[in-house]
């Protein structure tokens, strides 16, 4: 079994008739273990919070490897549009000016495909009717 509730009349008592039930099953290969009804509640939060915690990790995992992955891809964007970034240097943007432009664009993209998709999500259709190249993809 995994859980006998005794209810005693007495509180009092209840200490004791832990006691005596605890040495009853003392030579059991089940042997029991009494705890109040506190005790156990204690127990069972602890359980949920040691979850919380797995799942926290798990988020801040999933987080940094989507941060990862992120500047991977802008890393990506950036080499693959080199010489479209030097000639904007040459005409005399500072590297802070072209790393806010650059940094701009994605926000932009981002911001835009975050919108689209909770308007879809509230909707709960796909109006694919983008321009896109990406959007005809699905």
């Amino acid at each position: 079994m995994h859980l006998i509730i005794a209810r005693t009349e007495d509180e009092r008592r209840s200490g004791e008739i832990a006691k005596a039930i605890d040495e009853l099953a003392e030579s059991s290969p089940f042997q029991t273990r009494t705890r109040t009804e506190n005790a156990y509640a204690a127990v069972q939060w602890r359980q949920i919070n040691d979850l919380r915690v797995i799942g926290n990790f798990i988020t801040i995992g999933v987080l940094f490897t989507l941060l990862v992955v992120s500047a991977s891809t802008m890393m990506q964007s950036v080499r693959q549009r080199f010489s479209e970034l030097a000639v904007v240097m040459a005409v005399g943007f500072t590297p802070a000016r072209v790393a806010a432009l650059v940094v701009g664009e994605a926000l932009m993209l981002s911001s835009r495909r975050v919108t689209r998709d909770a308007q879809d999500a509230s909707t709960n259709t796909s109006t694919n009717t983008s321009t896109w190249p990406s959007d005809r993809l699905k």
